[in-house]
């Protein structure tokens, strides 16, 4: 059993350097999209602005527009999970990593918030977009295939890749948290093996014994002179 636990620690430890390195990959590529030139084609900006299909809201259930239905399905969600706490007595503290968990102090209920830091919608809100930023999402072909190609659009009339960045990171950090997760319950484990196999035939153990004869009309096999 110390065996395998030590062999599935040393497994996720190299899944989390493999998260890191997608971790840095991700911020190298937000950052090259955000120096694409931004496309002032009219013909794609009409028929990002003439969509007026509707649909309604997973949220609330409001009736709304295509073209702004990514948007109002974010504000509405973050309202929703404003209500919600997710907090802890104590501030995280993990070696190695950046950008887990939102730890913003609440003095009133005296506890550090938990969520996600890059999807917390009560201490962190998202930049103002401005006219001449272009969106930036790497596009892909047949849905997992990048093709090394970013989105040129807008970013405040891209109607197809709205969050993108937060969303990514999002993704990432989750998987992160997920990896250190695991490995704190392998270290749980590896303490227990470690714990029992101290204390296997110990003399305070052998002491505490007991032999209780339940059946009164059954003789004491101990007692019994060997042949």
């Amino acid at each position: 059993m110390l065996e395998n636990i030590i062999r599935e620690q040393e497994d996720v430890h190299t899944h989390l350097k493999y998260l890191e390195r997608q971790y840095h990959e991700l911020e190298a590529i937000i950052l090259r999209g955000k120096q694409q030139a931004i496309c002032k084609d009219e013909e794609s900006t009409k028929v990002i602005t003439d969509n007026v299909q509707q649909i309604f809201c997973v949220s609330c259930g409001k009736s709304i527009i295509m073209r702004v239905a990514l948007r109002h399905m974010e504000h509405c969600f973050a309202k929703y999970e404003c209500k919600a706490s997710f907090g802890s007595l104590y501030p995280t503290c993990i070696e190695g990593s950046t950008r887990l968990f939102c730890d913003v102090y609440d003095p009133t209920s005296k506890r550090y918030c938990k969520r996600l830091q890059v999807l917390c919608p009560e201490h962190s809100k998202d930049p103002k977009v401005s006219n001449d930023e272009v969106c930036g999402c790497p596009l892909v072909h047949n849905v997992f295939e990048p093709t090394g190609n970013f989105c040129c659009l807008p970013k405040r009339l891209c109607i197809h890749h709205y969050c993108w960045e937060k969303l990514r990171r999002a993704e990432v950090d989750l998987e992160r948290v997920r990896a250190l997760y695991k490995l704190e319950l392998l270290s749980e484990q590896e303490h227990k093996v470690r714990t029992s196999m101290r204390n296997r035939a110990g003399l305070l153990g052998l002491m505490l014994h007991q032999t209780i004869q339940h059946d009164p009309l059954t003789n004491d096999l101990r007692s019994r002179e060997d042949n």
